[in-house]
């Protein structure tokens, strides 16, 4: 009911680990998602990304995010470094797991990664793909009306809580991280 709680994963292509995968993250209340493309799938490349999202959201990072919840992997191994800001060394979100082999824990960001397989065909190498294809995807579904919030888009309902937050909505536009 809160908004800024985030559960992430990471969607590999080839399972060799070496290859691309997606880093996303899905907001618990509005159901907004976001995809964000590296190269291989290590704990250094998941934090650039926080500190990329940190960059694109400055001081209203910890309003956006106010925890983030992962599985186990290993690609999550520098969660200390995900709660502190690099700048200061203050702590700008809070970070919690998932029991291992609890994958509903998580269950609106499995549910969303599910729908990156419509576009995207199981063991492609994420690298391959362009950006302007990854944002396409991204905002496809974001812009999905969903029934459990009466058919308005999460895309709409983020902007919405942002601007209650005091938060401009041009912060929405969060692709250009990508």
């Amino acid at each position: 009911s809160e908004f800024g709680h985030w559960e992430c994963d990471l969607v590999t292509g080839p399972r060799d680990g070496k290859r691309g995968a997606y880093f996303t993250l899905i907001e618990r209340k509005t159901r907004e998602y976001i995809m964000m493309p590296i190269t291989s799938k290590s704990a250094e490349n998941v934090l650039d990304c926080i500190n990329r999202l940190h960059d694109h959201f400055g001081e209203h990072f910890s309003s956006v995010f106010r925890s983030l919840t992962f599985d186990n992997g290993n690609e999550f191994a520098l969660w200390r470094e995900m709660e502190t800001d690099p700048a200061t060394g203050e702590k700008r979100t809070s970070v919690y797991f998932a029991h291992p082999y609890c994958s509903y824990e998580r269950g609106s960001n499995e549910n969303c990664n599910g729908l990156i397989r419509r576009f995207i065909k199981k063991g492609t190498d994420v690298n391959k793909i362009p950006d302007e294809m990854t944002i396409k995807i991204n905002r496809c579904i974001n812009s999905k009306r969903r029934k459990i919030h009466h058919y308005v888009s999460s895309e709409r309902l983020f902007i919405k809580n942002l601007l209650q937050l005091g938060i401009p909505a041009s912060k929405a536009n969060f692709y250009e991280v990508i």
